[in-house]
């Protein structure tokens, strides 16, 4: 089976609760990917606009990952060619 992705979403426009969950996915017509969330605390229901995924260009970018029995879900993007964190 699939590993489930958590992806960061924004908190509830109601009450600033982290924690909601996507009731609904729609894809609108541009290719952009729109949430139907509900809040698990105050149960406010909203949308949200998820950004599509973009690829990394290795010419550009390198993914670093970290060391599994540590911190393996933890990653860095450096620009190539040296060891400066970018921000994309």
């Amino acid at each position: 089976m699939a590993v489930k992705t958590l992806y960061p979403h924004p908190p509830c426009p109601g009450c600033g609760q982290d924690e909601t969950k996507a009731v609904r996915t729609f894809y609108a017509p541009n290719g952009k990917i729109v949430r139907y969330r509900k809040c698990k605390l105050c149960g406010k229901n909203f949308y949200s606009l998820q950004s599509c995924e973009e690829v990394i260009d290795p010419a550009e970018h390198k993914v670093v990952l970290g060391n599994w029995r540590t911190n393996g879900s933890q990653i860095k993007i450096v620009k190539t060619g040296t060891n400066q964190p970018v921000d994309l």
